[in-house]
């Protein structure tokens, strides 16, 4: 059934075809009947020419006619081709006749074809019509049956691979819940060491608020809070909090002037932390042991301090980090700054050139200001030793730079000041003193304990300069300056520095005596040395509490000897010989210098003394050797 449904297109085309060519060879037939045939033509012919001949004739006959010739051999030809005309026509309608006859029958015999085609084509209509019910009908059943099959095999994928597929789907369904578990899980971590970091933050602010109101029992107890509430904390940010109320804990006690308990508090930091690898973490560890190391150098544990500095290098000579490079190399010029204090300056100079080196090498900003202070504690050293050509070239070298975000005017102003001393040494007191002048104008308006030191500084030899100068005035309107700026401060070494101005001055005054005993003025060397004992009774009153300076009391001997006070020059010197600061060795080298500035007759007996009690310190010391040995 299914292949007469396919075949009926094919079958209606060939039907309509064979009637086509018999429709067509019925017509061709026609049109042949129609078109006249090679006979009826020649007939055709024949009576044309022979009308035509007759027309002659007549024509020929009028002309016979009118010239009275013969014109019966002319009529007689003339009724022959008459004759003649007729049979030829006649024989033509017959012919017609035929054709006629002929097409009428074909006529017929196309009427009885078109009827015999419009009969085939209902039929083949109908039998088209009963073969489309037909392929409708097994459409339909053949898609009942596709659609059963369908099902069927639907049922058997979902039964099989429909439960793979499903439990594909479950097994995605549940990793991407797993997943999104895990990230509300970090992001609950994360916004938990966030409110952690915000809190620490809190506490650190807060301690520091009130280390600046002097509060700092209430700051030490919330740097504690810190360290213990966050202990076991591994985010990096609350590390480096911790890590940093450690070290302000730290330099609180040093503030406090506990500088022993705060090397507890920075070996904390640096065990707690020294594995951390977060670079800011990292970088508090560095700062904890440079400032140890400072640390233990302010305390005189000169080997404890440089094996901090070893150790720094140690752990982060090979960092990149900028900033811990900058802490490495601080800490080896604190380690030189130790070295040169405890008398090793070779290996000192040798390290501040190694740095002034490595930061001519990396050509950072960064490192400018640490190969600026290199050069100037270099040229510091070369002072002290008395190289002054190599102490100029050095601070020239610093006085070239510029003031830059890394370099300071203050870094520069101390320059002007070394090389004004180095001047003053040299007796070229006219530049010493214009150098002092400008470091002085860039001090003068500092309020740092450590800085007002080089205000003092800077005065103290403005006054040296001028004395040199002869322009005493102008001396002593700076000595006032100097007593009114530092007779009452609190710090030592500003107290100190009053101290050794009245003690200069003193000496000065004390040498210029002398000098008018040799031109034996003794009426005017006595009144120049009485100055100079009230300028030495002068420095004794500013001098730290507790501590006695050898230099100062010396002179005090020197002055009382001089005045012919022997006895308690002796009793003076004994006393100076044993004090705290510029006592012993020191102190007897400098006298036995002294006596060969105006040497005089007087100097003898304070020489005598001065040999006696040396030889009676010198022995005492042997003896306390000896003991402490035993």
């Amino acid at each position: 059934m299914s292949l007469l449904l396919l075949l009926r297109p094919y079958l209606l085309c060939m039907l309509i075809a064979f009637s086509t060519i018999h429709t067509a060879k019925v017509l061709a037939s026609t049109q042949s009947a129609k078109v006249p045939s090679q006979e009826q033509s020649w007939v055709m012919q024949q009576i044309m020419q022979l009308q035509e001949r007759c027309i002659r004739l007549e024509v020929l006959l009028q002309q016979q006619t009118q010239t009275s010739s013969n014109v019966k051999d002319t009529e007689k030809e003339i009724q022959q081709l008459q004759l003649q005309l007729i049979e030829l026509k006649e024989k033509l309608a017959a012919q017609a006749d035929s054709q006629l006859r002929e097409t009428k029958s074909y006529d017929n015999r196309i009427s009885d074809i078109n009827s015999f085609v419009n009969i085939w084509g209902g039929i083949l209509s109908t039998f088209g019509l009963i073969i489309t019910v037909g392929a409708i009908w097994l459409g339909y059943s053949a898609k009942n049956k596709a659609v059963a099959e369908a099902k069927l095999e639907a049922r058997e994928f979902f039964s099989s691979a429909g439960a793979l597929l499903l439990q594909d789907e479950r097994t995605r369904f549940d990793e991407l819940r797993d997943g999104f578990e895990q990230q509300i899980i970090e992001l609950q971590i994360k916004f938990n060491s966030h409110n952690n970091q915000l809190v620490a933050n809190s506490y650190l602010n807060k301690a520091q608020e009130y280390e600046k109101d002097g509060k700092t029992e209430v700051a030490f107890s919330i740097y504690n809070e810190i360290c213990d509430k966050f202990l076991d904390d591994n985010s990096h940010e609350i590390q480096e909090i911790v890590a940093n109320a450690l070290l302000n804990k730290a330099r609180l006690h040093i503030k406090m002037g506990s500088m022993v308990a705060a090397i507890p508090v920075f070996d904390d930091l640096i065990t707690r932390f020294e594995n951390v690898p977060a670079v800011g973490v990292q970088e508090l560890v560095a700062k904890a042991l440079l400032t140890k190391g400072y640390v233990q150098g302010g305390l005189g544990l000169i080997e404890d301090s440089i094996n901090t500095i070893n150790e720094i290098e140690h752990r982060f000579a090979d960092s990149s980090e900028i900033v811990i490079s900058q802490i490495v190399n601080a800490a080896r010029m604190n380690k030189a700054n130790q070295l040169a204090e405890s008398g090793r300056k070779p290996e000192a100079i040798a390290i501040y050139d190694e740095i002034i080196n490595q930061c001519d090498i990396v050509s950072a900003p960064e490192f400018e200001r640490l190969a600026v202070l290199c050069k100037l504690n270099r040229a510091s050293i070369f002072l002290e030793q008395e190289k002054y050509d190599e102490a100029i070239k050095g601070f020239d070298e610093v006085l070239s730079k510029k003031e830059t975000e890394y370099i300071s005017a203050e870094d520069i102003a101390k320059a002007q000041y070394g090389k004004g001393v180095v001047l003053l040494k040299l007796d070229i007191a006219d530049q010493a003193l214009d150098n002092f002048k400008s470091a002085y104008m860039v001090f003068k308006d500092l309020t740092n304990a450590d800085t007002l030191v080089l205000v003092a500084l800077s005065l103290f030899y403005q006054i040296n300069a001028l004395k040199t100068l002869n322009r005493m005035d102008e001396s002593s309107v700076l000595v006032d300056e100097m007593v009114k700026r530092f007779g009452n401060s609190p710090v030592p070494k500003l107290k100190s520095q009053v101290a050794f101005t009245y003690n200069t001055l003193g000496f000065d005054l004390l040498c210029k005596g002398k000098a008018e005993l040799i031109n034996k003025n003794t009426e005017n060397a006595q009144l120049k040395i009485y100055e100079s004992l009230a300028n030495f009774n002068n420095a004794m009153n500013f001098l730290q509490d507790g501590k006695s300076n050898g230099m100062i009391i010396g002179n005090r001997a020197y002055a009382l000897a001089l005045l012919g006070e022997h006895q308690s020059a002796e009793s003076l010197f004994a006393e100076a010989l044993r004090a705290d600061d510029f006592g012993g060795k020191e102190l007897y080298e400098a006298t036995l210098k002294d006596f060969d500035i105006y040497p005089v007759d007087e100097d003898k007996l304070m020489r005598e003394i001065v040999e006696r009690q040396w030889q009676l310190w010198s022995t005492e010391q042997t003896v306390l050797a000896d003991s402490t040995s035993c």
